[in-house]
């Protein structure tokens, strides 16, 4: 497809201001790139192709900035150096449910549902009969909070 390769400066125009990151918006060029190439041609629009270009790049990197505001906890844990004897393991494990008692019980609950049982936001909305945004932005609050009182113990 010519029309990804004509059109590619302005698509990178558009994602760059969404992304403010040069290598997340070429890996979003790549992944559009992709995209294009491994969809069948007959799916692929007729009419005005430039426009379902710009929407699809818009989606991805809007997609990928969303994915990456929800911090895993897996990022900042690998941060703390990884315990080397047992006694050190205990230490943070006692230091990990002394953070967690900080939490109120909702943000609590959230946090054990989501690491724990591994559920979605969605999922844990309809559990705790919350909207799905405010289950959100708790969790990103309770780790933030968490990242704090874990800092301040060690």
């Amino acid at each position: 497809m010519n029309d990804f390769e004509e059109h590619s400066k302005e698509l990178y125009r558009t994602v760059r201001p969404i992304l403010n990151n040069d290598d997340d918006a070429n890996d979003i060029m790549a992944e559009l790139f992709l995209k294009i190439h491994t969809t069948a041609h007959e799916s692929l629009p007729t009419k005005n192709r430039k426009a379902w270009l710009r929407t699809v790049a818009k989606n991805l990197a809007r997609n990928k900035l969303k994915h990456d505001s929800y911090c895993s906890p897996i990022e900042w844990v690998d941060d703390i150096p990884h315990p080397s004897s047992l006694e050190e393991t205990v230490q943070a494990k006692i230091d990990f449910e002394i953070a967690l008692s900080y939490l109120g019980e909702i943000k609590r609950r959230i946090v054990a549902e989501k690491i724990g049982n591994q559920r979605t936001h969605k999922e844990i909305a309809l559990l705790l009969g919350l909207p799905e945004g405010t289950v959100r932005r708790q969790y990103r609050e309770a780790l933030a909070q968490l990242r704090r009182v874990l800092t301040n113990i060690n």
